[in-house]
């Protein structure tokens, strides 16, 4: 018979693990316990402040912390220099076509307005062209004022155009200028431009 192995003393998981394998590399902590990483501070920190158990300097260094904004519900809005460009572009567009342009006219102001091509006929719409038959520079920029305090990113720009502003969703009614102005004007469709239906 083989002897039995001698008892061992009971230790704690810690003590029983290898020192190379108390301290982690990617952690400031020491191997006996040393300070703690500030993430993992600034972690305890704020589940003290949402559990109410925070010290009053607790809720003076969480008030210190600046964090960026980083959700835009309509898009990031543009630098103020950047609208001031397209702002000044679609005047100089306005000015070259006697202050008003008419619905042929528009690509140039969708252009210069930094959007895709195809929305020239919703948008010329949202700004009273389908009503007046021509666009005025003031129609226009009364429109271009709402849509770029409201919305900042094409998404959104989108909806705004095809709604007129009126939802913040789209219905299959919203794309018939759309929809009519691409089969009127691509290249590729006038096979359909020139059915009945």
């Amino acid at each position: 018979p083989l002897p039995s192995p001698p008892p061992q003393s009971p230790t704690s998981p810690r003590e029983s693990l290898p020192i190379a394998t108390l301290s982690s590399p990617k952690s400031p902590r020491g191997a006996f316990g040393g300070d703690m990483s500030p993430r993992l501070t600034r972690k305890k920190s704020i589940e003290a402040l949402r559990l109410g158990r925070a010290s009053p300097s607790a809720w003076k260094r969480a008030g210190e912390l600046d964090l960026p904004q980083f959700y835009y519900r309509n898009g990031r809005p543009k630098e103020e220099s950047k609208r001031g460009e397209i702002e000044r572009e679609i005047e100089r567009v306005f000015r070259s076509y006697g202050g008003k342009t008419a619905r042929e006219d528009f690509p140039g102001v969708v252009k210069a307005c930094g959007m895709p091509l195809y929305w020239k006929a919703p948008f010329f719409v949202a700004c009273g062209g389908d009503d007046h038959r021509v666009v005025t520079s003031e129609m226009f920029h009364k429109t271009w004022k709402l849509l770029t305090s409201a919305c900042h990113d094409d998404a959104s720009q989108f909806i705004w155009i095809l709604t007129k502003g009126q939802r913040n969703y789209i219905t299959p009614d919203d794309f018939e200028f759309l929809v009519q102005d691409i089969i009127e004007t691509h290249p590729g469709l006038t096979i359909l431009a020139d059915t009945s239906e």
